[in-house]
């Protein structure tokens, strides 16, 4: 591993800066270490916070992706590491958290005099709805102009007077674009707790290992939203739940492995829905995960949106050694790569990349999962967040 010397005794373990140092200059390595050594404590601080497993996971993923991000920034004069590092969970969870007030059931009556806090027409209007979940998310899909002046008045505390001497506005035109996102954002909000409901009742059947419990769901969750959009926000999170559970030792390896079976088939009969084209009348798109990657749930379904658009898929799945994936490559010269991880292994991620491109230079590289932003900038790939950001993102590689 990177940092660790060997003088001919045994090998000297890096100290936490030096961990931060070599994270600074790119090493991989030296991310999975610190990983490794702080995530323990980083959850418990998240879930003291979120007082919610998966919340706690979000949050301390987002904190080691920004510490990827700007670990050259920590300066030692300031703090010991850990210090500086739990710090910046502890802010991850509490943005969580607020996002979710909802959800934070411990933390509700702290949650809602903050979010009271808001002036004018931003606490009765989101804030007092029993579906204000998610709303950190949801005011990314705002267009700009409305992000800005609601996100002001909700973070900020800021009047629509100081709103728009801030952005130095006419006070009509800060009320309209607050009108207008406001009115978006109860729209999406809604949406997001039907999503909400839908994947809790899933993961409960996954739980159980009911599968005509399972088709029920999905069956309601189609009547209820595009079927690119329930694997998105539906089956996807359900599969985590019970991911979370195996981890806790809440439910037995034969319990996920039978979820997992039922989500399979739920997925092959969600595909038949996503046909929109002749298959395999579009260019190749190869769909795989760095070696050590096991978790392929999100590349199934990234297959079948694809398939289901007409491209022509090869989904070679997890755990593929790097010699099958060049030859994959060569033989089947697809026109895109897709691949995905959720585990934090950036210098296997990079390495895989760096493969792709050396031996298909003239493929485009799509990206998605957890870990996939974790990137270097010097590697050309696109990040897709979501499936059904996926599509277009392909389309416009191929020109369409």
């Amino acid at each position: 591993m990177s940092g660790v010397q060997h003088t001919g005794a045994a090998p000297t373990v890096p100290t936490d800066d030096r961990l931060l140092a070599e994270i600074a200059s790119g090493s991989g390595e030296a991310f999975e270490e610190l990983y490794r050594r702080f995530y323990a404590p980083a959850y418990r601080v998240a879930r003291s916070v979120c007082h919610d497993d998966g919340r706690a996971e979000d949050a301390v993923q987002e904190a080691f992706t920004a510490i990827w991000r700007s670990a050259g920034t920590y300066r030692s004069e300031r703090g010991p590491v850990a210090a500086w590092l739990l710090s910046l969970v502890r802010y991850r969870a509490i943005d969580v958290a607020r996002a979710n007030t909802k959800h934070a059931g411990k933390r509700a009556d702290e949650d809602d005099a903050a979010l009271r806090a808001v002036p004018g027409v931003m606490a009765d209007e989101v804030v007092d709805r029993d579906s204000a979940a998610n709303l950190k998310t949801l005011l990314r899909e705002l267009p700009d102009a409305q992000r800005e002046v609601v996100t002001l008045a909700f973070y900020g505390q800021l009047t629509h007077t100081e709103i728009a001497a801030k952005l130095r506005l006419p006070s009509g035109t800060v009320k309209g674009r607050m009108r207008l996102g406001l009115h978006r954002l109860r729209v999406n909000v809604d949406e997001a707790g039907t999503s909400e409901r839908l994947h809790i009742e899933l993961a409960s059947a996954l739980r159980n290992g009911d599968l005509d419990g399972a088709r029920r769901v999905i069956r309601d969750a189609s009547k209820e939203m595009p079927a690119v959009t329930m694997l998105d926000d539906v089956l996807a999170p359900a599969m985590h739940s019970i991911g979370k559970l195996w981890r806790a030792a809440e439910i037995t390896v034969a319990d996920e492995h039978l979820a997992t079976t039922i989500c399979d088939r739920l997925l092959a009969e969600i595909a038949a829905t996503l046909q929109t084209a002749d298959a395999n009348s579009r260019e190749t798109v190869l769909l795989a995960t760095p070696a050590p990657e096991r978790h392929t749930l999100g590349l199934r379904m990234a297959s079948a949106v694809l398939y289901g658009a007409g491209y022509d898929t090869r989904l070679l799945g997890g755990g593929v050694p790097e010699a099958a994936l060049r030859a994959a490559l060569l033989r089947h010269r697809p026109a895109v790569v897709a691949l995905s991880s959720s585990m934090p292994r950036p210098a296997s991620f990079a390495a895989t990349a760096n493969l792709i491109h050396k031996t298909l230079p003239e493929a485009h590289l799509l990206t998605g999962g957890a870990m996939a932003r974790q990137l270097p900038p010097n590697i050309a790939a696109q990040y897709v967040e979501r499936l059904d950001g996926m599509l277009g993102a392909v389309d416009a590689m191929l020109g369409g």
